[in-house]
C-alpha cells in the first residue's frame, strides 16, 4: 500500500516535464499579418485541413489583426505578443 502511495502522489511531485510544441506562444514568425488566414507567419504551424486559422499579433500593420484590438474583437496575449484564432459558426 506505501508502495502505491509512493508511486502515484510523491513521485509525480519530482519528475520534470517538457513542453513539446514547438513556438507555442507564437513568438517566432517570419512576418507580420496584415489580412486573415496568414497562420503561416508563424514558424512552424501548419492548418491540418482546408481551414485557415487566423494569426493575431502586435506587429500586425494593420488595425484588423493586431492582438489586443482587432476586426474580431481582440484578446491579450497569454505571453508574448501573438496569439491564433479561429470562427467557429454553428
Amino acid at each position: 500500500m506505501k508502495a502505491l502511495f509512493v508511486i502515484l502522489f510523491i513521485l509525480p511531485a519530482i519528475l520534470f516535464s517538457q513542453n513539446l510544441v514547438i513556438n507555442s506562444d507564437f513568438e517566432t514568425k517570419s512576418g507580420c499579418p496584415n489580412t486573415g488566414g496568414q497562420f503561416v507567419l508563424a514558424e512552424e504551424w501548419f492548418s491540418p485541413n482546408v481551414g485557415t486559422p487566423d494569426y493575431f499579433n502586435d506587429c500586425s500593420p494593420s488595425l484588423e489583426y493586431g492582438a489586443e484590438f482587432n476586426c474580431k474583437g481582440g484578446q491579450i496575449p497569454h505571453s508574448g505578443h501573438g496569439y491564433m484564432g479561429m470562427l467557429s459558426e454553428d
